[in-house]
């Protein structure tokens, strides 16, 4: 397409904040750049055409956890890359105090609501339409009841992570304030693999 085209043209815009092994990932970030130039932090302007994934009527709830997990850690380091280009200082705010939230989170449904409401605030600092939708999708798959099964039984068995999960995200937070692509990279693929561990390496 005439976006993924373009899409090879914004290497030099990326460069500097995709040059790790997710080749996927950064691929899909060049696209969405090239479909929706970002113009000035937190704007993104996309084209008329609309855009249609052929996912249309596709469930994400029926992918597996081990499906789910291998799309986020696909997507995940790559968006808060971009998080640090685009997310405003008031995002920021929003970050922290959903992060001070979760400390304050009660039931484990609490706590998995308040997780799910950080990462789509992650996604959602990036300012990018595109990959926003993208991530819906993927956060959406977390209703699959194995998934939530997975995560009741880690809440029940290690009621340590969920303070465990707590400073990963922080990590991930200041490094999103430090504007240090880098770091938030890798203290999202540290957190993911953490999440990885626990809920599937240790139950299967």
């Amino acid at each position: 397409s005439n976006c993924a085209q373009r899409s090879s043209n914004s290497d030099s815009e990326t460069a500097p904040f995709f040059n790790g092994p997710s080749t996927i990932s950064s691929f899909l970030v060049r696209v969405a750049i090239a479909c929706g130039k970002t113009e000035g932090r937190g704007t993104s302007i996309l084209p008329d055409q609309t855009f249609n994934s052929g996912a249309e009527g596709v469930d994400q709830s029926d992918a597996s956890p081990s499906e789910l997990m291998t799309a986020r850690e696909m997507f995940e380091p790559a968006l808060v890359k971009l998080v640090v280009l685009n997310a405003t200082d008031g995002d920021i705010r929003k970050l922290r105090d959903l992060v001070e939230q979760q400390k304050n989170a009660g039931p484990a449904l609490e706590f998995e609501a308040g997780d799910i409401a950080l990462h789509r605030a992650i996604a959602a600092a990036a300012r990018n339409t595109l990959l926003m939708d993208l991530a819906e999708r993927i956060l959406s798959a977390r209703r699959n009841s194995d998934w939530r099964k997975l995560k009741a039984t880690v809440a029940r068995r290690k009621p340590e992570r969920r303070l465990q999960a707590i400073v990963e995200h922080e990590r991930i937070i200041q490094a999103l304030e430090n504007r240090d692509a880098d770091e938030a990279g890798a203290a999202m693929r540290s957190h993911l693999a953490s999440v990885r561990y626990n809920l599937i390496d240790t139950q299967y």
